[in-house]
């Protein structure tokens, strides 16, 4: 109920703000905009266009007997008044005085002028004097006019609103629940052009229908308005189809630009508005795609629109005049540039080449918003608004990483840096890292981090790493894992109690203080970019090598599975590394000091992997504790083409009698997953980590089983960025 009330609270405070020329002021404004079109003997403009708007005498005073046949007295002092403020405050001009040229003129005088009518053709006649549009024309003007100032507002009320439902939907500061702000909005703008072959003048209204849903949903909610066009007959324009045509490219361009503040919340790591919402990472990530994507068509309709209109009006030698013109040119660059942005940011680029594809997308996103800010420069401020959250998001992004980057690594600064002890294994091709951070708090499950190494050759630049793990104390051996002492713990102990299990912290939380530095572990399969120079640059030293690197984070977000009666941990790949250290919070509790309570009785792990030397790996050391504990349950599955890498008698399965099955195949995940929660007593927590099709097909078996009344939790970690 709160978030509703903001927004409504938001919204009339900003409605309630001076967006233009009021209702008063519009009858003077309308005569204005009536003559626009109308040369007249005391015209003379230069590069300063404004300056000799305001000194043309004739034009005013045409203005002014038009204001007294037309306007009363208040909308008269209001509208004069508010025009020639504009003139005094932006080229310091004082324009011709109202009563003084009213006086000159007796009513017979302004009788016998003569009218200007509506002509679909610009006059091309020039008047040495005053002239006054006649009734037609006058009214056709207003209501131009009166349609401009409505979407004027419509701009600066999507701004807002587009804020504040960020801030509104699923917001845990409040609720939690998904509110719709906005539903249905007008954002056109009237864009007079400095080139005069680039000038359009539109005035109807375009409008977009803009709904939010959740998820998805929410992140495509741009790209599923509904477009239509008032009725024609507007001042600026010869036919309708060019009508339609400035209408479609001015609304797109807008909303391309209206879109970047969006467009950067939702790119960082460290977001007041991740924070806010309690979203996760991933969640802000398919937004940032979306919008992108959106943004971009957008951006390629308002370039191929204009370049049309600008072909059609003055063929292609026009075009070559607004080509030199630095709004237009710039324009270009932002466009091809965004286009740039999301041919480079395809899932396999990010996957394959992610030091790359993170180069190009930094230096093209830069590029994008440079040239965008000098292509809408030239409206002296008026969409500046939409540049410069992006550039404060941005900075206090790389302000907050810089922060993190010097409490994890400080001793880098006295020539010491992060002490990382990295081991490769040939054979099965995983590179295992141990870091000893300057500093660190307790490591939580579900936590990634940026692993910095900036004297690997070529390997310029971070990549984001999931946490398999963290131990404390003494010297790490690379070849037993810390999971690995679970064998001897339950040989002394039993198993784990399938009873609740608690766990308290010393009075600050911090390993260090009381157990000696906490070192943080990954496990890593190379493949291209960064992960394979790392490969190389540790086997030039026979495969394991002390590297000078920093850490940043931690990010990401721990799931609250232990609240749960049953686990059921889905991973793919190297996303295992997002199952174990929720296993070693579970095996080991006294390696957290947190507090750590458990009410879980049973856990399965589906894990497939397409190497069978990597599987072997990692149940021999990481998953060895997990395969030897009689409430966990693991299936392992190799999709490999063949199964010769992998012998059951080579992963000595006999150590883990009845608690391992291992599958030569791909697995049925949906039937899995569901067959495992109809057999479990109580709750049940689902958390994923893997390729789309598993995450997809998890998420399905999942709400299936929620729509048979079973309580489940859901939970998804990141597997590509």
């Amino acid at each position: 109920m709160l978030t509703q009330i903001l927004c409504v609270l938001l919204f009339v405070a900003k409605s309630l703000q001076d967006n233009g020329p009021n209702s008063s002021q519009m009858c003077v404004a309308a005569c204005q905009s009536a003559l626009d079109s109308v040369t007249f003997g005391t015209t003379v403009y230069t590069d300063d266009w404004y300056t000799g708007y305001c000194e043309d005498t004739l034009k005013w005073e045409s203005t002014y007997i038009c204001s007294k046949l037309y306007c009363t007295p208040y909308q008269i002092q209001r509208g004069v008044d508010y025009a020639t403020l504009a003139c005094r405050t932006e080229v310091h001009v004082d324009v011709v005085s109202y009563p003084d040229v009213i006086a000159n003129y007796s009513d017979a005088a302004i009788k016998a002028m003569p009218m200007l009518e509506y002509s679909v053709e610009p006059p091309t006649d020039i008047y040495n004097v005053t002239i006054i549009p006649n009734r037609e024309l006058y009214d056709l003007s207003y209501r131009t006019y009166n349609e401009w100032m409505v979407v004027e507002k419509a701009h600066a009320d999507y701004r807002h609103l587009r804020n504040v439902w960020v801030l509104g939907n699923r917001s845990s500061v409040w609720n939690g629940q998904s509110t719709v702000c906005i539903d249905r909005l007008s954002v056109l703008s009237k864009h007079p052009r400095k080139h005069p072959s680039c000038q359009r003048t539109p005035s109807s209204v375009l409008q977009v229908s803009l709904r939010q849903s959740q998820a998805l949903g929410q992140a495509t909610h741009h790209s599923a308005g509904n477009l239509w066009l008032s009725p024609p007959g507007a001042l600026g324009f010869t036919n309708q189809h060019d009508q339609i045509w400035t209408y479609v490219t001015d609304r797109t361009g807008i909303l391309a630009v209206a879109n970047f503040p969006l467009l950067w919340v939702f790119a960082g790591r460290n977001d007041v508005f991740l924070w806010l919402t309690g979203w996760n990472f991933g969640t802000f990530n398919i937004f940032h795609r979306w919008i992108a994507r959106v943004a971009t068509v957008e951006a390629i309709i308002h370039s191929i629109g204009y370049t049309y209109l600008t072909v059609e009006d003055g063929g292609t030698a026009s075009l070559a005049e607004c080509m030199k013109e630095q709004y237009w040119y710039c324009g270009v660059v932002a466009t091809i540039s965004m286009s740039f942005l999301l041919l480079f940011s395809i899932y396999p680029l990010r996957k394959s080449v992610y030091e790359l594809f993170l180069g190009l997308h930094v230096g093209l996103a830069v590029m994008t918003l440079v040239t965008t800010y000098y292509h809408i420069i030239i409206w002296d401020g008026k969409f500046e608004p939409y540049i410069w959250p992006c550039v404060a998001v941005w900075s206090f992004d790389h302000f907050v990483r810089m922060m993190r980057l010097l409490v994890l690594n400080y001793k880098a600064l006295f020539l010491r840096h992060t002490k990382v002890h990295a081991v490769y294994n040939q054979d099965h091709d995983i590179i295992r890292l141990t870091f000893t951070p300057s500093y660190h708090r307790q490591p939580k499950p579900g936590a990634h981090y940026y692993l910095h190494f900036p004297f690997i050759l070529r390997a310029i630049g971070n990549s984001p790493f999931t946490m398999s793990g963290w131990s404390k104390g003494g010297e790490y051996n690379p070849e037993t894992s810390v999971f690995e002492k679970s064998i001897s713990r339950i040989q002394e102990k039993g198993n784990l109690p399938s009873t609740e299990i608690e766990v308290s912290s010393d009075s600050n939380g911090s390993l260090e203080s009381t157990s000696g530095p906490i070192k943080i572990h990954f496990v890593i399969r190379p493949y291209k970019g960064l992960t394979a120079h790392l490969r190389n640059y540790i086997l030039k030293t026979g495969g394991t090598r002390e590297i000078s690197a920093m850490i940043e984070g931690p990010y990401g977000e721990t799931h609250p599975v232990f609240h749960y009666d049953n686990i059921i941990f889905v991973s793919g790949g190297s996303g295992v590394s997002a199952v174990l250290p929720y296993m070693q919070q579970y095996l080991h509790p006294e390696t957290y000091h947190s507090s750590f309570s458990s009410v879980t009785k049973h856990i399965r792990v589906i894990w497939t992997a397409r190497e069978g030397a990597f599987v072997r790996d990692v149940i021999d050391r990481e998953l060895a504790g997990a395969a030897s504990n009689s409430t966990v349950k693991l299936d392992l599955y190799v999709t490999g083409s063949s199964p010769t890498p992998v012998k059951d008698d080579t992963l000595d399965l006999d150590r883990f009698p009845g608690h391992v099955d291992l599958h030569y195949k791909r697995p049925d995940i949906q039937t899995i997953v569901r067959q495992e929660v109809s057999d479990s007593v109580g709750s049940v927590a689902i958390l994923v980590c893997g390729p789309a099709q598993l995450a997809d097909d998890s998420r399905k078996a999942a709400v299936d089983m929620i729509g048979a009344g079973y309580d489940i939790g859901y939970f998804e970690e990141s597997f590509g960025w």
